[in-house]
């Protein structure tokens, strides 16, 4: 995902905080000459990851959208990544009664929760946090892993 798109992120460059990330490049520079990381991602996670993770290595952290992380879930743990927390970023439907309002409520990947009794329910998208797992060491050279 984007810088613009990566809740807090603005928290990693206050000091005394020193965090080496990267993300998706979205920027207009690489809107008007290039395919964006962004999009290179979203329209295929899968080769992205297989693309784009191999050279620089797995990171220790990845954040992604439940819409696009049930699609390279296998690909991060096997590489050593395990999803360590969600947290609630939009809403993107609700029904009411026998109501739904908004297209996206029923996408599998979103988590819906019930209020006042089954009466509504809320389609939510939430960002995934894969972290590596400590039983993995890291090996840049050749961007894979090995179990310990």
């Amino acid at each position: 995902m984007g810088c613009h798109a990566t809740p807090a992120y603005s928290h990693l460059h206050v000091p005394p905080v020193r965090v080496e990330a990267w993300h998706l490049d979205c920027s207009p520079d690489c809107r008007v000459s290039q395919t964006c990381e962004s999009h290179a991602f979203l329209d295929n996670p899968r080769e992205f990851v297989e693309t784009h993770y191999h050279p620089r290595g797995m990171p220790d952290f990845v954040a992604v959208f439940a819409a696009e992380a049930h699609l390279i879930r296998s690909q991060l743990e096997e590489r050593g990544l395990e999803e360590v927390g969600r947290y609630t970023h939009s809403v993107n439907g609700a029904r009411l009664l026998d109501w739904v309002l908004g297209d996206d409520y029923f996408h599998p990947a979103y988590s819906r929760y019930t209020l006042w009794e089954g009466l509504v329910d809320v389609s939510v998208d939430e960002m995934l946090l894969f972290a590596r797992r400590r039983d993995y060491e890291r090996n840049d050279t050749c961007g894979s892993q090995k179990e310990v």
